[in-house]
């Protein structure tokens, strides 16, 4: 038992360890981590990026939180009157939400990998006996 709650603790390290150098990697080449920490400045790149930068101004007090949220409704009442443009940015948003949420679960999990065993076997189902009349 003493050998599990060193494992435990050893692994425990590494996963920190792992995280932080995930964070410095993230800092050193300047990738932000995650749409949903995104401030203004940061969205209307966004937007430049996608060739809407003439819907800038609608977006100028926007952060990365609230872009996640937006609606076709919204970006209607917004001003945003032509119906691909919205689609367009629709769909690159919810790539965005999508690519944040998965980042986030590497986070969570971060030595465990498509390869990996499980930690502990799990036993397969036993079916219950057939009983013949």
């Amino acid at each position: 038992q003493v050998c599990g709650l060193q494992c435990s603790l050893v692994l425990l390290i590494l996963a920190a360890m792992a995280h932080q150098k995930r964070e410095r990697e993230a800092k050193e080449i300047g990738r932000d981590l995650g749409v949903y920490q995104w401030n203004p400045s940061q969205v209307q790149s966004f937007l430049v990026d996608l060739r809407l930068e003439r819907w800038g101004p609608i977006f100028e007090d926007v952060d990365g939180a609230t872009l996640t949220e937006l609606s076709e409704d919204d970006l209607k009442e917004l001003g945003c009157d032509q119906l691909l443009m919205r689609k367009k940015l629709l769909g690159h948003i919810q790539k965005l939400k999508l690519e944040a949420n998965s980042d986030s679960n590497d986070v969570a999990m971060p030595l465990m990998s498509q390869a990996d065993p499980p930690i502990a076997p799990v036993a397969a189902p036993v079916a219950a006996p057939v009983i013949a009349p």
